[in-house]
Order: structure tokens, then C-alpha cells, then sequence
């Protein structure tokens, strides 16, 4: 680990190094004849899979790892996915059941999107995340920027039975999905409505990322445990109506 308390400077090199290896090997010559030029180079794997797949490719950054260390780069580590970018359609049916995946507002479930209620999701991405840090030991360790409630195109989640139940009980209320729905996108939105969705999903991500300092905590508490955010404009809080 670096002197300073944080790195400096961070080169992403998506994927384990290998897809990248021509430039991480200029990396490390560069390192060698200026030492100190980079603190901290950033690889990442895919999750959503067996762990026996997500083994076989983050124990690809091994010998990456290795030379970061003799050349007192910090080596991090991105969990690939988290909640998920887009529903891609997999349906994963040999490792998750269909209650690990999301709802839209119309009921359509969006295969291949966590939902970020879903205990079996949440099982999952707190053993695979251990799994990860005890094998690769990094210094730092980075959720994926997928920790949000809307897939790209625009659609938000989640909707399903469990998350308008879970809701409900929060604040007192028995909406359906349609009548969440009307409060949400209708005409006329309920501003209240809107503020306490806001609130429930940021709690929602909150216990989410609380997974990954579980981890952490657990299995290497010398390791960071970084957080990347994305903008977002749907905060429907009432301060933005827009469709």
C-alpha cells in the first residue's frame, strides 16, 4: 500500500489486465524508470456467474498483482457488476431463481438486473464478494458504478411485489404497483409520494453497498472500499417533473 493514506494516481485498466496487457507492461516499465509515476492500477471482473467462471478470470490479475506489488503499485479490484447496467436477457436460470431480478413500473421482470431487495441476490453478492478478497487480497476494492435503480434507456426499478411491500411498510402505505405507478409518472405526481420513493431507494442502495463493507470488514480490513457514483436527473422528489 502506498505511503500517502490514498492514491494519487489511478490507471483503470478494465478487465484483468490480460485484454490490456501490451499497456499495463508499458505501465510497469514507466513505473521502473520513474518510480512513483502511478499509485494504484484498477482491474475488474464480471460477476453473475458460477463462481468457478469469476475464479478462472480474476485469477488472471494474479501475476499482474504480483509485479504491482514489487514495484509498490497498489493493486485494486472492481466488482464488475452490481446491480447490473441493462437487463441483457439472460436469464441465468442455473444459478439465480427469477425473484433475484428486478421489476419495471408495467411488471415486465428485467432479466439479468439485480433486485436490490432480493435476499438471494444479496447472498450471492456478499459470498461473491469475500470470494474475491480473500483470493486477490487488493488494496482497494470498487463496487461497479451499476449501484443505481435505472437500467440505460431509462427505465427504473424496482417494482416487484417484494420492494412495493417493503415500501409500504416503511411508510404506511398500500399502494399497488398501478397506483405507485399514477403517484410516480402520472399527470399529476404526488410530490410527498415521489420524496418517500427517493428516500426507500436510498435506503435500498445504502443496505446494498453496506454488503461490500460487510465483506470487507470480514475478510481484509486493511482494504479501501471505494464508491463510484453516476448522475442521474430521475430524483423524483418533485423538484424535477420531467418524463
Amino acid at each position: 500500500m502506498s505511503d500517502s493514506a490514498f492514491p494519487f494516481i489511478i490507471i483503470r485498466c478494465y478487465g484483468t489486465g490480460e485484454e490490456n496487457r501490451s499497456f499495463i507492461t508499458a505501465v510497469f516499465a514507466a513505473q521502473r524508470q520513474y518510480p512513483g509515476l502511478v499509485n494504484e492500477i484498477w482491474f475488474s471482473g464480471n460477476v453473475l456467474e458460477a463462481w468457478q467462471q469469476n475464479e478462472l478470470l480474476a485469477r488472471q490479475s494474479l501475476p499482474f498483482r504480483n509485479e504491482c506489488r514489487q514495484l509498490g503499485i497498489d493493486f485494486s479490484y472492481q466488482h464488475g457488476i452490481t446491480l447490473n447496467h441493462s437487463g441483457d436477457g439472460q436469464h441465468h436460470a442455473d444459478i439465480f431463481s427469477p425473484e433475484a431480478w428486478a421489476v419495471d413500473i408495467d411488471g415486465e421482470r428485467a432479466w439479468g438486473m439485480f433486485c436490490a431487495n432480493s435476499p438471494e441476490a444479496r447472498q450471492y453478492t456478499l459470498e461473491t464478494a469475500e470470494k474475491f478478497l480473500a483470493l486477490l487480497q487488493p488494496d482497494s476494492y470498487w463496487p461497479d458504478d451499476d449501484l443505481r435503480l435505472y437500467l440505460k434507456g431509462g427505465k427504473n426499478y424496482c417494482f416487484c411485489d417484494r420492494c412495493i411491500a417493503k415500501f409500504n411498510r416503511r411508510f404506511g402505505g398500500s399502494f399497488t404497483r398501478q397506483e405507485l405507478k399514477e403517484a410516480l409518472f402520472g399527470d399529476m405526481p404526488d410530490a410527498g409520494v415521489r420524496r418517500q420513493w427517493m428516500k426507500f431507494n436510498g435506503e435500498t442502495l445504502g443496505e446494498f453497498a453496506a454488503l461490500f463493507r460487510a465483506a470487507v470488514a470480514k475478510v481484509l480490513p486493511r482494504c479501501r472500499l471505494g464508491i463510484q457514483t453516476v448522475y442521474s436527473d430521475w430524483r423524483y422528489d418533485g423538484d424535477d417533473f420531467r418524463p
